[in-house]
Formats: structure tokens, sequence, C-alpha cells
């Protein structure tokens, strides 16, 4: 929801919290025309939160028109002209419009400011390369590879920005740059620590393996912000341990590198909200999957399973390694949601045995035993359900179904 009812008045409000709500809606609804408002404020406000949440909001602009197409030759000259009349001590969130920016006179700057005297200036620098490097859109761009080759190498590159460049290497994949990661492991534990990670999530993109999952495509690239709060219906995709996968319940043929007919990357992002959570994101046709938890499988299992997607065989079992009370219904109703009828049906015969088995377990059973086509043992599930539960209770209109496909097979 907008926090302010006129964004443009509260930016020309004297209150700091009012001009900075006004900055934040406008990252969300701004549009090209907002930018010279927003780099204005960015770069002449005397508070450091406005000026910071004024170029986050320009920055959000550029995204949404970078991947709309709309950045054209003029306005990235206009970008680059915006942040060299800044003074980046002062506003080093606005370095974060270059990553808008496809010409390389972009990254000859992000060069120079990763070798800045200033701390605040190098993580800018190193931020603005993240952002553009992370897109969908930058998906088939080689020249960012061989630059941070080049950064690397140079003889005043600083060791935070090493550091960074290990871990962006990492979140991307550039595999060609494999061989020197471990000439920076002496540098200090943390880059010894950020080489091993970046290492391991490289080797991890050879196999399918490490691709396997479960994810979903909700229309937003890699620090998108959504420009409205109702939800896009997802797109999912769900990869086994094979080469078999579904996209939205749709055989799909993958390899790594691959989906059908069609490039793919892997790459480590954060969800909004959550920056030090790297979930898995796989990046095909300009469109971004992202990796669902298994904490959030396990909240569709418990809420109602019947809302995952169509899964391929060999699929991570997202409750490996828990213990609970509530791991053996997952348990059961993962097997059943991967095809595995024989041990969700064998599950939830022990859980419906059990002292007062949760109603919604008979539910469950009688959807197994109907695919496992034993109508009786399905029937019986269901009119027990339908017995024990309330009125109100979620399954019984979908129990009542059951019954009405089968009564001419009984």
């Amino acid at each position: 929801m907008p926090e302010t009812s006129d964004p443009y008045e509260a930016l020309a409000s004297k209150q700091v919290k009012d001009q900075a709500a006004g900055a934040r809606d406008l990252a969300r609804g701004g549009t090209w025309s907002d930018m010279e408002l927003l780099v204005g404020k960015a770069t002449t406000s005397k508070s450091a939160a406005v000026r910071l949440y004024a170029a986050a909001a320009a920055s959000d602009i550029v995204h949404r028109e970078r991947l709309a197409g709309g950045i054209d030759r003029q306005r990235e000259h206009q970008i680059l002209a915006w942040v060299s009349s800044a003074n980046p001590d002062l506003s080093a969130g606005l370095l974060m419009l270059m990553s808008a920016v496809k010409d390389g006179k972009a990254l000859d700057r992000i060069g120079r400011f990763l070798r800045d005297p200033r701390n605040g200036v190098r993580a800018g620098a190193a931020a603005t390369l993240r952002r553009m490097a992370l897109s969908h859109s930058a998906a088939d761009r080689t020249d960012l590879s061989e630059r941070v080759d080049e950064w690397l190498k140079h003889p005043k590159i600083q060791p935070d920005a090493v550091l960074d460049l290990i871990n962006i290497t990492g979140e991307i994949g550039w595999s060609e740059l494999t061989e020197m990661l471990p000439d920076y492991s002496h540098l200090s534990p943390k880059h010894s620590e950020a080489v091993e990670l970046a290492l391991e999530r490289l080797d991890q993109r050879v196999t399918i393996d490490g691709w396997a999952g479960l994810y979903r495509d909700i229309d937003l690239d890699v620090f998108e912000l959504p420009t409205t709060d109702a939800a896009s219906a997802p797109t999912w995709l769900a990869m086994g341990r094979t080469s078999k996968a579904t996209r939205n319940g749709k055989r799909l043929k993958v390899a790594p590198g691959k989906l059908g007919k069609h490039a793919a990357r892997l790459v480590f992002a954060p969800p909004l909200g959550s920056p030090d959570d790297k979930r898995r994101v796989i990046q095909s046709e300009g469109r971004s999957y992202w990796e669902t938890s298994p904490a959030e499988i396990l909240a569709m299992l418990t809420e109602d399973p019947e809302s995952l997607p169509k899964l391929p065989e060999q699929m991570p079992d997202p409750t490996e390694g828990l213990e609970g009370t509530t791991v053996p219904r997952a348990r059961a109703l993962w097997a059943w949601a991967t095809g595995d009828l024989e041990q969700a049906r064998s599950g939830l015969d022990a859980l419906t045995a059990k002292g007062r088995p949760q109603h919604a377990l008979f539910y469950f059973l009688a959807k197994v035993a109907e695919d496992q086509e034993d109508t009786v043992a399905a029937c019986l599930a269901a009119g027990a359900y339908l017995d024990k539960s309330k009125k109100n209770a979620p399954f019984r209109e979908r129990a009542n179904a059951i019954l009405e496909r089968l009564a001419s097979k009984t």
C-alpha cells in the first residue's frame, strides 16, 4: 500500500519522514519523468536518510525501465551525467543508477570506484555491479566477467573490493574465473571462506543435482520491487535430480544451463527484504524462477498440499533431516506430491490409525486412494472426513466431490 496520498507533496515537505515516505512510494510507482526530482533530492538534501531513499527510488525506476527496454543511448548518457555530477562520498547510493547502463563507460567508472580510497564508495560500486550482473537482462553478457578479471589483477585493488568481487563471482557463476580465485585466499580468513563458498557455488552448477528444487516465477527480477500489492499467479518450475522437470505441470527436459531448448543460468540472490538470505534463482528467456525454501514447501504441505504443482520424480525432500510430530504428515504428503503413492498411502494409513488423528488426514487419504484407483478406500476415507470435520472445514467440498465422482463405481 502507498505510504502517502501524494508522493510529490510528501517530497516537498520539510519533514524528513514525509520526504522518505514519498521517495519510497516513487520507488514502486515512479517513472522516468520523476528522475530529475529524485536525483536532486539524492544529491542536495541535508538528510542522509532522504538522500538514501531518493537514490534507491531512482535506481528502482531505471531498473524497471531497463527491463522494459526503455534505456536508450540518450538515457544512458543522462544517467552517467547524473552520476558524474554527484559527490559519491555523500550519495554513494546514486552509483546504483549505473546498473541500468550497458555502455562500457559505466564499467569503466565502476572499476575506478572499486579502487576509490573511500570505503563507502567502494561498497557502492560493488553493489552496483551486483545489481547489474544479477538481473536476468544481463544473463548473456560476457563483458562483466572479463572486467572482473581485470579488476582483480589491478595493483591498486583494495582487499574489501576483492572480497566483494569473489562473492559476486560465486553468485553469478563466472566459471571462467575459477582458477584465479584461490590466489586471494591468503588475504584473510574472510577471503578464504569467500573463495571456498564461491568455488562450491561454481561447482554446484555443473550437475543437474545442483539445480534440483522447486522454483516459482512471480514476474519479478532480482532486486525488482513490485509495483502493485496484488501478487501475480506464479509459474512453477520443478526440477528433479534427473533430466526431468515440469513447468506449471507440463513436462520439460532440462540439463545444467538449459531449460528445454533455451539457455539458462543459476544465480544466488537475496529475496526482497532478506539481504542475507541467498536463494538459488534460475534465469531463462528473460524470467527469474526463485527457489522455494524447504520451510515454504512445508507450509504449503501443512495448509493445502494440492496448492503444489505437479512434481517430477526424485525431487529434493524438504523433510530430510527434520524431526517432530508434524514431520510424518509432511513426509507422507510430499510422497503424494511427488507421485510416490505407495509411500504416501503407507504414511497416511499409519497416521489415521493413531488415536485422535487430524481430520484433514482422512481427506488426504481419500485423495491418495482415489489416485490408486482404490474406490472403496477412497469413499470410506472421504466419508470419515465428512463425518468428523466441522461444516466450515476447508476440504468438505472437495471430499463431497470425491464421493460424487466415485458414486458410479461403488
